[in-house]
Parts: structure tokens; sequence; C-alpha cells
């Protein structure tokens, strides 16, 4: 495990079901975000019947800075204390 001195690892869990194109979309935003993005966990199921939705599982971790700490002077990215804070993201919420 990683911790990063003034950093907060955001869990980010979600479900998303629909076409295949539109999948590969959302994991190509994903990677393509200007946050700093992880994808740590992705499960895809797929329907027996073709041109059917999929359903995608995915955890992604995103690392923002904590104001609350700052980092001493020479740290590395094994030192410090580390914080991880789970959120659930509802369809509606924007992800990028």
């Amino acid at each position: 495990k990683v911790e990063i001195p003034g950093m907060v690892k955001v869990l980010i869990s979600f479900n998303v079901k629909g076409p295949y194109r539109e999948i590969r979309k959302l994991i190509h935003g994903l990677e393509q975000s200007r946050y700093f993005l992880i994808i740590e966990n992705l499960v895809l199921a797929s329907s027996v019947k073709e041109g059917e939705s999929i359903q995608l599982q995915l955890r992604i971790a995103a690392y923002l800075r904590n104001k609350n700490t700052q980092a001493p002077a020479g740290a590395n990215a094994q030192s410090g204390p580390g914080q991880a804070i789970k959120i659930k993201i509802s369809p509606d919420d924007p992800l990028l």
C-alpha cells in the first residue's frame, strides 16, 4: 500500500449498464481525464444475446490534495499518514 503525504485517496465504486460502444467511451474518458484517476478494479458481464447491453462494475481511485496536511520536506511516497474515503456515485452524477 502506497501512501502519498499531503494526498487523500478517494475510492469511487459504481455500476454501469449500456451498449459496448458507450462503455468503451466511458473507460476512454476516465483514462483521458484531467484528474489523476486509477481504475483499480473492472468487472465486465455481457449478455448471451448479441446487441444487448453489457454491465460494468468499476472501482476507481482518485488522489486529491489534502489541504489540512503538509508533506514534510524530503518525504517520499512510502512515508506519512494516509486516509481513505469511500464514496458512492449515483447514476446522475457527472464523472468527468
